[in-house]
């Protein structure tokens, strides 16, 4: 991956693999550049648990709630839904 790297750019890239649901073992291989990118704050076990369930099992703290600019947005819309 270094010689793909120097040929396409000369930023610093990671390998992710982009699993498929239900079946993990399939998916897609990207090279994004580092930058673009940041580790989730959640355990192998519940990744696969969503990959597997195709997002219907997830942990306690939903991803949008911690990660997707907009946070105080998504929890106040959650409360008027809740109050109606």
């Amino acid at each position: 991956s270094e010689n793909i790297q120097k040929e396409l750019n000369q930023e610093e890239m990671i390998n992710v693999f982009v699993p498929t649901t239900p079946n993990p073992t399939s998916g897609f291989y990207l090279m994004v550049p580092e930058k673009e990118s940041f580790p989730l704050p959640i355990s192998v076990e519940d990744a696969f648990k969503l990959i597997i369930s195709g997002g219907i099992v997830s942990s306690d703290a939903p991803f949008h709630e911690k990660f997707v600019s907009g946070k105080q947005e998504e929890k106040s819309r959650k409360e008027e839904m809740q109050e109606s």
